[in-house]
């Protein structure tokens, strides 16, 4: 063989190997692409809530205690929000299930309009919901709660020739005095069944019990 000859040999092999090369990272770089899209999706199934595409429970509490945890380290207020359906369970009771799974998608809709980016808001299980805002006093807090409760009010749910009509009551606390997230939401939740208790589609927070 030729010197030429082998050249040429060797620069066609040099590049069906490039060739080959190429191919092998693209098969490579599309399998990636494609975990990358299931880990995404099971990720979603681990941290979202199936029905009303909110947080679940878990995926809430680890963001509201990074909330916390930034917030006491600089000093920030923040706030806590303690959300219940009103007399969800007769939804379910008159008209079935469905209709109930309707009215948690459009209350957990009509409430996640209102949301800005940076809020978390979760389900925590039935018709119990929680909302964080970051960086946000107790009274600027009630405020977008009030807000909340009267677009929840203008919720028209059709079934046949009845229309339901949704209510919600709320509990809302800020980080003062609190060591943890778990003790605001449970200062939330106590004012949350002072709202049930003084007649439901109320807001209550410390600055209602003067």
């Amino acid at each position: 063989m030729t010197l030429n000859s082998y050249k040429k040999l060797f620069t066609h092999n040099q590049k069906n190997i490039e060739s080959q090369i190429d191919s092998k990272t693209k098969q490579i770089k599309n399998a990636m692409e494609e975990l990358e899209k299931v880990n995404l999706q099971l990720y979603d199934i681990a941290h979202t809530d199936h029905l009303t595409k909110t947080m679940n429970r878990r995926n809430f509490f680890i963001h509201a205690q990074n909330i916390f945890s930034v917030s006491k380290k600089e000093n920030i207020e923040f706030t806590t929000v303690m959300i219940d359906i009103d007399n969800f369970k007769s939804y379910n009771d008159k008209y079935g299930h469905d209709v109930g799974d309707r009215v948690l998608i459009e209350f957990t809709k009509t409430i996640q309009n209102q949301l800005e980016s940076n809020d978390i808001f979760g389900r925590l299980g039935g018709e119990e919901f929680a909302l964080v805002f970051p960086k946000t006093s107790l009274k600027n807090a009630i405020k977008k709660v009030e807000d909340i409760k009267d677009e929840i009010e203008q919720i028209d749910i059709f079934v046949y020739e009845e229309v339901i009509n949704i209510t919600a009551s709320f509990g809302v606390s800020d980080n003062y005095g609190s060591n943890n997230i778990d003790e605001m939401l449970q200062k939330s939740d106590k004012l949350l069944y002072n709202a049930k208790k003084d007649g439901k589609n109320l807001v209550r927070s410390r600055l209602h019990l003067s």
